[in-house]
């Protein structure tokens, strides 16, 4: 019985000590990751698919009145073909102009030299604008009754004109702004200023050949674009730590600016010297006057959640597109992490990844959560991932070593009581066999003597 409670005692040792590497080493690495907060849905991965429509033509008989040889003095625009180009880029919708027909910037030789060609497709221009200005129309089209126009100068110089039905009222474009005017190519003109022309801009010269005209859907601020090469701290931390109003919002410069210079680092050239700590992602959530990791390298580790890609919107890096990985920290903090590349070979909801980037501020969204309250995370900005291949650490080997003397101890544990078990049945039948035997001996002797 000794014995007996000695293994008991021994496998208690041992099984705790499983409990205590289990939990140092792979509990931590794998155990504590759950499925975090539904990540916000990207409007373009999530949209109805865009339905077939027809590419933005003029009719024939249209397209016969377009003379691009005339000045906007003498012929104005011609009406009909101008209205109807008009219409049809109004009653298109944006993603549609944007996704299926796609924008190419516009090439001011190509589109002097060959107009018929060109005509009804869809370019964009971005420059400075040169001058402004608007008119009422005799005949509204739709419920518009007002065209804005102006002239926009791109990078060489050349001039494009630019009409839109739609407008900003409250962002309203300015002289010397850099701007962006999207849509479709309508038709070459000399600009020549009279009194009596209703399209007349002040800032451009009396007489102006060769101007490309754009009929646009939108025409909206821009700016200048420009490489990142260096870090720019303190415009990082101009972006306000509490959520805006539009709690999705992010300030646009301070981001495209990390988003920039992430982008055109070399990989060798990333930080050696980077912060990191078991809570690291709780910690960038922690709202301090020192705010000491913004603008700062970071790193930690999760399970990789739901990857998207963004389509980015216009932007002083000229950043086209980046992608937004969800990754559930082994703190239970989930951090969104903006990718410059593409992640390659990734299992969401399988991987466990390592993030290597700099945090930029915390980031409010709202989530499809039970109780209805906006998801806070910690936003950081990376060049990639890193997908973890967890090899055999020290505490493996000592758990693996240590399940191996349990399994011993089990097995010795078990022969002992089955040793135990047969010593005492075998006792037990020597007793019985004894004491049939004392019994027939008795009863041998008791018969004897009656005779």
């Amino acid at each position: 019985m000794n014995r007996i409670v000695v293994l008991v005692l021994l496998l208690l040792i041992i099984g705790g000590g499983i409990f205590v590497a289990y939990f140092e080493g792979v509990g931590r690495k794998s155990d504590k990751l759950t499925e975090a907060d539904k990540a916000p849905q990207e409007k373009d991965d999530f949209a109805l698919p865009i339905q077939p429509d027809e590419p933005i033509r003029l009719p024939p008989d249209l397209a016969a009145q377009v003379n691009d040889s005339t000045s906007l003095d003498r012929s104005g625009v011609e009406e009909e073909p101008y209205r109807d180009l008009m219409s049809k880029v109004l009653n298109r919708e944006s993603r549609f102009l944007r996704e299926v027909l796609g924008y190419r910037e516009a090439d001011h030789d190509t589109l002097v030299q060959e107009p018929g060609k060109h005509r009804g497709e869809t370019f964009f221009v971005r420059g400075e604008m040169v001058s402004f200005n608007e008119f009422m129309l005799v005949r509204p089209i739709g419920d518009y009754n007002r065209i804005h126009f102006g002239v926009v100068k791109d990078n060489q110089n050349n001039l494009f004109w630019f009409e839109t039905l739609s407008f900003d009222e409250e962002n309203i474009l300015k002289v010397g702004q850099i701007i962006v005017a999207e849509g479709v190519f309508f038709k070459n003109y000399k600009y020549i200023r009279t009194a009596t022309a209703k399209r007349t801009l002040k800032d451009l010269p009396e007489q102006q050949d060769n101007i490309p005209f754009l009929i646009c859907k939108s025409v909206r601020r821009s700016y200048r674009i420009s490489e990142v090469t260096t870090l720019d701290k303190k415009l990082i931390r101009s972006a306000r730590w509490k959520a805006l109003p539009d709690q999705e919002k992010l300030e646009t410069r301070p981001l495209y600016h990390l988003l920039g210079y992430i982008k055109n680092l070399p990989k060798d050239k990333v930080s050696k010297d980077i912060t990191t700590y078991d809570d690291m992602a709780g910690r960038l959530l922690v709202d301090t006057k020192l705010d000491k990791y913004r603008g700062e390298w970071v790193e930690f580790w999760g399970k990789l959640c739901p990857i998207y890609k963004h389509v980015d919107d216009e932007n002083p890096a000229g950043i086209q597109h980046h992608y937004r990985a969800y990754v559930s920290c082994s703190d239970r903090t989930f951090v969104a992490v903006f990718l410059t590349e593409k992640p390659k070979g990734f299992e969401p909801f399988k991987d466990i990844v390592k993030v290597r980037g700099i945090f930029f501020k915390p980031w409010v969204y709202e989530s499809d959560r039970p109780d209805g309250q906006p998801v806070r995370v910690p936003l950081v900005v990376a060049k990639s991932l890193v997908k973890l291949k967890f090899e055999s650490s020290v505490w493996t080997i000592i758990s693996m070593v240590l399940m191996g003397l349990l399994l011993v101890a089990i097995l010795g544990m078990v022969l002992v009581i089955y040793r135990e078990r047969r010593q005492i049945k075998q006792h037990h039948e020597d007793f019985l066999q004894r004491r049939r035997e004392r019994r027939m001996k008795e009863i041998a002797e008791g018969a004897g003597g009656d005779r």
